[in-house]
């Protein structure tokens, strides 16, 4: 590969990692062509990127930023799932290809900076992911909205129930 090629993916790597919120390194070592366009497909849907990593460029890359810590123990054949938004995605993604693919192995990965091994990759899979969390906030600004819906509508609703029981008796002592 001719240098000034070297130097551009080195640039455009540099020029991703502020944007990345997070992501998982795993060795894809002994998998085929097929089982990776899969991991492809799979991430695809949630906004994950895969990208098979040129372990020296990528130290080269890292070089004085929080992705150094993750790029200094890199060997063997690696692949990089990463998303610029939603830190959780690539590890849920990567845990998930996992449980049908052994040959598959997470190294580690990076979240807010923060350097994880696989344990770490794990743990912060098992977090809600980034539109999980919207919804929860959602839910928590709209129920004191819908508890006062309903205690405004339980009184006419109340009496329009006695009004039913009245005209009920009413009906049964004329028969």
């Amino acid at each position: 590969m001719l240098r000034s090629r070297k130097d551009e993916i080195i640039a455009g790597w540099q020029k991703k990692f502020p944007a990345i919120a997070g992501a998982v390194i795993a060795d894809f070592r002994g998998m085929t062509v097929a089982k990776i366009t899969e991991l492809r497909r799979l991430g695809r849907p949630q906004g994950v990127a895969v990208q098979v990593i040129s372990n020296r460029l990528f130290r080269r890359a890292t070089a004085g930023s929080p992705w150094e810590k993750v790029a200094k123990n890199l060997t063997g054949t690696n692949a990089l799932l990463w998303h610029p938004t939603d830190p959780v995605a690539p590890a849920k993604v990567a845990l998930e290809f996992l449980k049908t693919n052994e040959s598959v192995t997470v190294k580690g990965g990076l979240l807010a900076g923060e350097a994880y091994d696989k344990a770490g990759v794990e743990a912060f899979s098992k977090l809600p992911g980034k539109n999980e969390l919207r919804a929860t906030l959602l839910a928590t600004f709209q129920a004191p909205a819908q508890s006062f819906v309903r205690l405004v509508a339980a009184a006419p609703t109340n009496f329009l129930y006695l009004l039913q029981a009245r005209e009920k008796a009413l009906a049964a002592e004329t028969k």
